[in-house]
């Protein structure tokens, strides 16, 4: 699965760190302030990709922690993407329209193309947008 949409990858490179850091909780000297990303609330504006399949089943999908991760990442920057008045290319996976069962299409697209294993989520992260 190629990205062939330069503006598209670019664009992702330099916002995708940023997302990573503001999603985080500092410190502070009077205590602890989460500082949340632009669209997000304790409430709404994120994702939780769920696992649904132990060890034991076909799908094997129990070490797939770090494509939930990437899955709800790309997502949460997808959306922005498009609120910011972009297009996404065509077919891209998007949303909750997932065929497999889980939260998002962006897991599937991992699980169909991975096989099971501990990775890093910014592996899977430049082989979306970049097909390595």
């Amino acid at each position: 699965m190629r990205r062939d949409h330069t503006t598209f990858r670019y664009a992702a490179r330099l916002t995708l760190a940023a997302t990573a850091l503001s999603v985080s909780t500092f410190p502070c000297l009077a205590g602890t302030t989460t500082i949340f990303a632009p669209g997000v609330t304790a409430n709404s504006g994120w994702y939780d990709v769920n696992k649904k399949h132990s060890d034991q089943t076909p799908h094997k999908d129990v070490l797939y922690c770090w494509a939930t991760a990437g899955a709800c990442l790309i997502q949460y920057w997808q959306d922005r993407y498009v609120a910011a008045g972009n297009n996404l290319p065509q077919n891209l996976p998007n949303g909750k329209n997932s065929s497999l069962g889980y939260d998002l299409a962006i897991f599937d697209e991992f699980f169909n193309n991975w096989t099971s294993g501990a990775a890093d989520p910014y592996v899977g992260l430049a082989w979306y947008f970049n097909g390595l």
